[in-house]
């Protein structure tokens, strides 16, 4: 299996990046023998359409799964339009890993942002009062 990881860096000893369509760098891990390759996520200098953008290239990445903190709209349809598996973790890269081994991350059922920068998650975080 062929897992995508938005990283804060480019090895497996940091942390997943808490940003998917903006995040610095992507990695993607072969669980099978966990070797790796990890490449600049160029939809980071977007304008807009990050999410969408970084998907598109771990579809190209040809990953089977994505670990991120978030998945904005357009980036999970993206995603689950090509049949890539979703998990939600926050922490590093090796504890997710190590999760996704023994069965232990939940899935995405389904956005979890608002896909917009600074608006609040689509949990209600930072929302304001009317």
């Amino acid at each position: 299996m062929r897992v995508a990881i938005p990283a804060t860096s480019n090895n497996l000893e940091g942390s997943i990046d808490s940003r998917f369509g903006r995040c610095n760098h992507f990695i993607i891990v072969e669980l099978n023998d966990m070797s790796f390759e990890a490449f600049e996520n160029k939809a980071q200098y977007e304008g807009h359409g990050a999410g969408t953008m970084a998907a598109q290239a771990i579809v190209n990445h040809k990953a089977d799964a994505v670990i991120s903190n978030q998945f904005g709209p357009n980036a999970f349809m993206t995603l689950k339009a090509a049949n890539i598996e979703l998990f939600i973790f926050r922490g590093t890269i090796s504890d997710a890993l190590a999760k996704l081994k023994n069965k232990e991350l939940p899935q995405a059922d389904g956005p979890s942002n608002s896909g917009r920068p600074g608006m609040g998650g689509g949990r209600g975080i930072g929302r304001g009062r009317n």
